[in-house]
């Protein structure tokens, strides 16, 4: 019986033993459940934006460094020396069909770009077939009288890059481009090469063709004036429309032409739809074909690391990804500009209507136009106009034009009458006084425009009457400084003044008075109340080109250079904003998804302002080839080599009676904030403001923060009078 008692309460102690193990169990994976829960939404997070961050900054100063080498290479490149030829793998590429030393590739859309095919052989056919859709596709051609022959149908036929080095090669475009969207850029190294189009279709073709003569006896490219001595091309039976060809001819011997446009294609007789062909010669060096250029301390390669992947923090804290690929093939930069020649207009002197007298009678405003032009110095001159009253054909015509040449000259115009319908005032000279007194009723509105061209002038305005009915007056004066062939000319018309304005019991009065200058100096009008409120003084600073008083001026042009895209790393953050870190365009920018964009390192650039104007340099990055893609946790390299620097100088008032009457770039970019805010920063440079155009898919509200993806063109007006534009093409790739 006790026996039994001892097993029964065994059994309890037993039993409460097995309760307090599941009980300390479960608060053990509470406490775990706790802790973890603690980590992964507090400290985790933390730790990982951290990370994202860090990654970002060291992408970042990744494309820094790979910028920097650009540049730097860039600017060694022409001092530089041919050497030893670079790894290039013959006789081997990425094309779909087999390589065979007759190759007929057919290129289709199931290829994974980047496409490159590396052939070296002598007196052979080759045939690219290049429909489908590709972001890149890089030929190199090694040998002599080689035949490369290019097709392809279909939509979007993306970008190629075709390398030819050699002698008596031949590259053609035959019947069978019927396609669209092909952005072609062939180099033809050596002499005696022919490029010919002999298409029977194709549309939106951007074809580049750059002949860089080279003899084997001076490895140096170009050489002499070989490719322009030697190279031809052949354009005939091309239907093509909506599509632009540009031939360039590089020589040593320093001649330069500016890029020379005309309508439609030369030797078929066909003007197409909206084609293009442009000429023009260029002496610069050129990194000769599959050579390395040597321009201590940097190669003619390049290689940079891109880190694709963020850190982690395991075993939660998996790492964000990352994508390197190319921009989209539709970001690019075009230039476009005219120059204009100026030349005197032929003024007759000390001539003019009959009721000016010499220079000091009197016209009364009717239907017909009255002028005088007086040249001399050191005069008196008393013009006067009066209004007519009455008359329908009063109030319907008439203008009266009064022009001055000659320094020191004392000009009183008096102004009076009923209706003075236009007046319009031009003194080219130095030293010069002009006193308008308006004793007019102003029952019609004035209109007086008033012109000086040259320095240390004189203007004041005495307002006699001018209440009748308070309609009032504008007279708009400008001071120009310069009176020679290229106006303005620095700050000169900082020296002219305006010696104030009397009233009287006038009202409804506008005087402005700007001062231009061209030193990129701009000032928004200032309108400062008169006279108890009834006249108003407004002064305002412009800038830019102004045609000269007494010249014709004729336009060249318009010309232009196109630069092409860049590159792109796609941060895959999970903990801070997604963002990307470009190269675009010679720039390294920083943008975010559906957001903003901000500049990081500008495009390399100079700015000088003299007398003469601005002189502006600006240096475009265009990156070409097989670029590919790299997509994942790992580092890529960017193998970068140059293939050309090209310096575009358009001099006008350095060089000459010329000048710039406008000079417009159109970035094309998915990062147009930061484009935006770069050249707004350059005041002097762009003194009028960019604007901005949405691209497909982009409103006009989010045109500066469109869509990820998605790009915006800025243009941007640039007031210089010595443009130095340098182009540096590299060919990149991705492994």
């Amino acid at each position: 019986m006790r026996r039994g008692w001892r097993l029964l309460r065994q059994h309890g102690r037993r039993g409460r033993s097995g309760q307090v193990s599941a009980v300390a169990t479960i608060l053990a994976l509470l406490l775990f459940v706790s802790f973890l829960a603690t980590f992964v939404f507090g400290q985790l997070p933390g730790q990982m934006t951290q990370e994202e961050f860090q990654h970002q900054l060291q992408v970042e100063n990744q494309f820094g460094d790979l910028q920097t080498a650009i540049l730097e290479a860039a600017g060694a490149w022409v001092a530089g020396s041919t050497s030893a030829t670079p790894p290039v793998v013959w006789n081997q590429g990425s094309l779909c069909t087999p390589v065979a030393s007759v190759c007929t590739s057919s290129i289709s859309s199931v290829c994974t770009p980047p496409l490159i095919y590396n052939e070296s052989v002598n007196s052979t056919t080759f045939t690219f077939d290049l429909t489908g859709s590709h972001d890149c596709t890089t030929l190199n051609i090694l040998g002599n009288h080689d035949t490369i022959t290019l097709e392809f149908s279909g939509a979007n036929a993306g970008s190629l890059v075709l390398i030819l080095y050699g002698t008596n090669d031949t590259v053609l475009l035959n019947s069978l481009v019927t396609g669209s969207g092909l952005h072609a850029s062939f180099y033809l190294y050596g002499g005696y090469d022919t490029y010919e189009v002999a298409t029977t279709g194709g549309s939106n073709l951007y074809l580049n063709t750059y002949f860089i003569g080279e003899s084997t006896a001076s490895p140096a490219c170009p050489y002499d004036n070989l490719a322009h001595s030697s190279d031809t091309y052949s354009i005939t039976g091309a239907t093509s429309t909506n599509s632009i060809q540009n031939l360039t001819w590089y020589n040593s011997n320093g001649v330069v032409t500016a890029l020379h446009n005309t309508t439609g294609w030369p030797g078929t007789g066909d003007t197409g739809s909206n084609l293009v062909t442009g000429w023009q010669n260029v002496s610069s060096a050129v990194s000769c074909a599959f050579a390395v250029v040597v321009g201590p301390p940097i190669s003619g390669y390049l290689t940079s690391p891109v880190t694709l992947n963020s850190g982690g923090s395991p075993p939660f804290g998996i790492p964000s990804s990352g994508d390197l690929q190319a921009e989209p093939p539709q970001v690019a930069t075009k230039a476009s500009f005219a120059i204009s020649s100026v030349t005197a207009a032929p003024v007759v002197w000390n001539k003019g209507s009959g009721c000016f007298g010499a220079g000091s009678g009197s016209c009364t405003v009717g239907t017909f136009l009255e002028v005088y032009n007086f040249s001399g110095n050191s005069t008196t001159l008393t013009p006067g106009i009066v209004g007519c009253t009455g008359t329908a054909a009063c109030t319907t015509g008439g203008q009266d034009v009064y022009n001055v040449s000659g320094n020191s000259n004392t000009i009183t115009l008096s102004l009076s009458g009923t209706y003075l319908g236009k007046v319009l005032v031009q003194i080219s000279g130095n030293k010069n006084t002009l006193t308008i007194d308006d004793s007019g009723s102003c029952s019609i509105r004035q209109l007086v425009t008033v012109v000086f061209s040259g320095n240390n002038d004189t203007y004041s305005l005495v307002m006699s009457g001018c209440t009748s009915a308070g309609v009032g007056a504008y007279f708009n004066t400008t001071f120009v400084g310069s009176s020679g062939t290229v106006c303005p000319y620095g700050s000169a018309a900082n020296y002219d003044k305006f010696s104030g304005a009397t009233w009287a019991s006038s009202s409804g009065i506008v005087q402005n008075l700007t001062w231009r200058n061209a030193d990129g100096l701009v000032s928004a009008p200032n309108s400062i109340p008169e006279n108890g409120g009834g006249d108003h003084l407004t002064f305002a600073n412009t800038s830019g080109y102004f045609q000269c008083l007494f010249t014709n001026s004729i336009n060249t042009g318009p010309y232009t250079l196109d630069f092409q895209s860049g590159l792109e790393a796609v941060l895959n953050n999970r903990y801070i904003t997604p963002s990307t870190v470009a190269y675009d365009q010679g720039a390294e920018i920083l943008g975010v998804q559906n957001g903003g964009s901000v500049m990081i390192s500008p495009p390399s650039t100079t700015f000088v302002a003299d007398p003469s104007g601005i002189d502006f340099s600006l240096e475009l990055v265009s990156l070409v080839g097989s670029s590919g893609t790299a997509t994942g946790f790992g580092t890529a390299a960017v193998i970068t080599h140059i293939l050309s620097v090209s310096n575009y100088e358009i001099s006008a008032g350095k060089q000459g009676n010329n000048y710039l009457p406008y000079f417009y770039l159109n970035i094309t970019t998915e990062f147009p904030q930061a484009w935006a805010t770069f050249w707004q920063s350059q005041g002097a440079v762009d003194p009028t403001g960019t604007s901005c155009l949405p691209g497909p898919g982009v409103t006009t509200a989010n045109c500066l923060t469109p869509p990820l993806g998605r790009t915006s063109t800025i243009f941007v007006p640039i007031d210089a009078n010595q443009l130095d534009l340098v182009s540096v093409v590299a060919q990149v790739s991705i492994y």
